[in-house]
């Protein structure tokens, strides 16, 4: 009896487990229909929503640029490029813009989706000039498009940008290219950008060249009348024309050197010899500073090799053709104002520095220095600073650098005082020099600081007379000899 009545519990909790495995299940298809369903017609509300809100926009962008909405359509991508493919026809500048600027923000604003057909436009190679009030200068649909692409900010759009740097059509272009991409994915698109750079360097200097060159054949052609006269032969037009290529060359040192640092493609400039350039003007040699300023930083020391080998060229040019018509073209000693600072910054550390300051302070040179610049140079040798490594700011160097550099300036004024062993004044110089380095060597010793500022500056003061103790004996040179012509002409 006992045992019937277990079955019986057994059998009666299977049926009420078996029954309420069922209404579970139940239950849970039909919520999940009941959910598919509500999916799907909230699907359907937001495409409607999607779709009016675009339409709202439509409108709103037509009527900000004065167009018939009835005329355009919703920011279709297809549709905004297939209307920005029928710019040329348009006559009327006005509604070309206004078209122009409701496809471009209607493209902006449809973000990824219009890559495909972006992408399309590119090929196509379709552009034409635009007059946008809105955009800033200068206008043409293929740089506003390339706009439109860097401010998507995306892979997806750099990767349609890096196709694009091959065929860039000016360094403006270039620059805004590689800053989005180095940007977004400086690991994917730096060597990208510096291939572009290159190739695109490669392509200017040729045309440069080439302007200078008809220039400096002008300028042959009336050889031996005054400068002046030949400049004014040239065409101003194709002057500033020139400087706008040179000036682009510079802009692309800068990106390769300072943005890309390309110490490979600066190594390859530098040992071909692109430290001398032309003169836009003139067609004459000249030192390329925008080359040396741009790799400053990334080549360091040892850029002075270069230095040196400007510095030995423009010498030899100057001293061959002093007081001729064919002059180089350079500013103070032969462009020496130019190599000064790296000069100043290594002189008695580095051998080329050396050999170059010493070329200056003996007179080697064109034209000779005054006694007050010699006493001048050697004064300035007590500053200590690292030219490549501070910049524009001299920037303190590490006690063992300083140390270095402090011994090897040492050295220098004393094979300097040897070979000016007769000039008291010349010794003055280099003994203040001597003890400000000192001084800087163990700043805590007491090497009496006033002293040395006195001697500075009765120093200076000697130095000053002197130089206008020159500038009046020139003067009165150049009296004499304009008198002793007066004379042979009566």
């Amino acid at each position: 009896m006992g045992n019937r009545k277990f079955l019986i519990g057994v059998a009666v909790l299977a049926l009420v487990v078996c029954g309420s495995g069922y209404w579970i299940k139940t239950s849970l298809d039909k919520s999940k229909t009941s959910l598919e369903q509500l999916a799907e017609k909230q699907s359907a509300e937001q495409t409607l929503l999607e779709s009016k809100l675009e339409e709202a926009q439509a409108r709103l962008l037509a009527e900000s640029v004065g167009m018939d909405f009835q005329k355009l359509a919703p920011l279709d991508p297809k549709f905004l490029i297939q209307r920005l493919n029928e710019l040329e026809m348009e006559k009327d500048q006005p509604d070309k813009n206004y078209r122009a600027f409701y496809c471009l923000q209607g493209l902006a604003d449809a973000g990824t989706n219009a890559l495909p057909v972006i992408k399309d436009f590119f090929i196509s190679g379709m552009d034409t000039d635009l007059e946008l009030p809105y955009f800033p200068d200068p206008h043409t649909l293929r740089q506003e498009m390339t706009a439109i692409l860097c401010g998507m900010r995306t892979m997806e759009s750099a990767a349609l940008l890096s196709q694009l740097l091959p065929v860039t059509q000016t360094v403006t272009e270039l620059e805004n290219l590689c800053k989005v991409l180095l940007e977004i994915s400086p690991e994917t698109f730096h060597s990208h950008c510096v291939k572009a750079a290159r190739n695109l360097y490669r392509e200017l200097v040729p045309k440069t060249e080439k302007d200078v060159a008809v220039k400096s054949t002008t300028q042959q052609l009336s050889d031996g009348s005054d400068i002046l006269v030949e400049l004014r032969e040239v065409p101003v037009e194709s002057v500033q024309s020139t400087i706008r290529k040179l000036n682009d060359i510079s802009r692309i040192h800068s990106l390769l050197f300072q943005t890309l640092k390309d110490i490979d493609f600066a190594y390859t400039l530098m040992e071909e010899g692109a430290w001398i350039t032309k003169s836009p003007v003139s067609g004459k040699e000249t030192l390329n500073a925008p080359l040396f300023s741009s790799t400053r930083s990334l080549l360091g020391e040892e850029s002075i090799q270069w230095y040196y080998a400007a510095f030995k060229h423009m010498r030899e040019n100057a001293l061959n053709t002093e007081g001729t018509s064919e002059q180089v073209a350079s500013d103070g000693w032969f462009g020496y104002a130019f190599f000064k600072e790296v000069v100043s910054s290594y002189a008695g550390i580095n051998p080329m520095a050396t050999e170059m300051y010493l070329t200056v302070l003996r007179g080697d040179s064109i034209p000779i220095p005054t006694q007050q610049y010699r006493y001048q140079m050697v004064s300035e040798l007590e500053r200590i600073y690292d030219y490549f490594a501070s910049g524009q700011n001299h920037i303190p160097l590490a006690d063992e650098r300083r140390h270095g550099f402090i011994a090897g300036r040492l050295g220098l004024l004393d094979n300097i005082a040897a070979e000016y062993a007769n000039d008291e004044l010349m010794q003055e110089v280099i003994g203040v020099a001597r003890a400000s380095l000192e001084r800087q060597a163990y700043p805590d010793a007491e090497l009496h600081g006033e002293l040395l500022d006195d001697a500075r500056e009765n120093l200076t003061t000697k130095i000053e007379e002197m130089r206008r103790q020159e500038k009046t004996e020139r003067i009165e040179q150049l009296i004499q000899k304009s008198l002793d012509e007066m004379k042979k002409e009566i």
